[in-house]
């Protein structure tokens, strides 16, 4: 099945992004890996009016993992792959983070993305 009509925004910017879910309301989403939210918008479970793409935003440490002040903080845009190759990451998400999934997954998948969906059978559970 292909997903309902929706309207598509590339954002460029963290600004850009936040004034494009602003003018389209609850209805929109944010997208980056679409690991989750795309095969919902395929069976018609999810069916946002519009996607706002966050994979162009280079800056606002989207795509990065760091720790500060002993706190770890993931960017939106961190793939479960890049989480897994970090250094900065230990404990119990540095022993899961090889066996997310499958290597497409892992590759375009976000643990961001994960969170956000709340699946009680993801693998982050």
């Amino acid at each position: 099945m292909l997903p309902a009509q929706f309207d598509y925004v590339a954002a460029s910017s963290v600004d850009e992004a936040i004034a494009a879910k602003a003018e389209g309301g609850d209805e929109t989403r944010f997208l980056a890996g679409g690991q989750s939210l795309l095969p919902m918008m395929k069976l018609r479970f999810a069916t946002p009016s519009k996607l706002v793409d966050i994979n162009r935003i280079a800056s606002a440490g989207l795509n990065s993992i760091r720790r500060h002040n002993g706190q770890l903080h993931i960017g939106a845009l961190v793939r479960h792959a890049d989480i897994a190759a970090s250094d900065a990451v230990s404990g119990a998400v540095a022993s899961a983070a090889p066996w997310i999934s499958d290597p497409l997954v892992r590759n375009l998948g976000t643990l961001c993305g994960s969170v956000a969906h709340c699946d009680p059978e993801g693998d982050w559970n």
